[in-house]
């Protein structure tokens, strides 16, 4: 019942992201960082760690060790490393992504609702780019 409960919330998070995106960037991070610590919670508790042993995952996490070695290299090493180190978030941003998929392998919803975001955002960029104008004013 938790399970069910939890994977229906995680999917109506993740159609939250587009229009997270569109919002802000403070907005966005916060919800990545959730969605990615919410797909973790959710991996230790089914035990489903095999996604990480997924050869696309351990390549992620091979150029992010090397993005924390090349940071010692730089000028202000410190602040290179302080910095490399938010950039694992979009590593599992790709896990959480394959794992609501992998959720929803046989329902279009989610992946409707995607596209349809999508389309919606090019006519809108296609419409202030030939038209010169902006949909809302405020």
């Amino acid at each position: 019942m938790f399970l069910k409960q939890a994977n229906k919330f995680l999917v109506y998070f993740f159609s939250l992201l587009p229009l997270s995106i569109i919002i802000g960037p403070a907005v966005s991070l916060i919800n990545i960082i959730l969605l990615d610590l919410f797909v973790l919670f959710l991996l230790f508790y089914n035990k489903y760690l095999n996604i990480f042993s997924n050869q696309t995952v351990k390549v992620l996490f091979l150029l992010y060790f090397y993005l924390l070695i090349n940071s010692f290299t730089a000028i202000d090493s410190e602040l290179a490393f302080s910095r490399s180190l938010g950039f694992i978030r979009y590593i599992l941003l790709f896990v959480a992504i394959n794992y609501v998929f992998y959720l929803n392998k046989n329902k279009n919803n989610l992946l409707f609702f995607l596209e349809y975001c999508h389309f919606d955002f090019l006519c809108r960029c296609f419409h202030r780019i030939f038209f010169r104008k902006q949909h809302t004013r405020f």
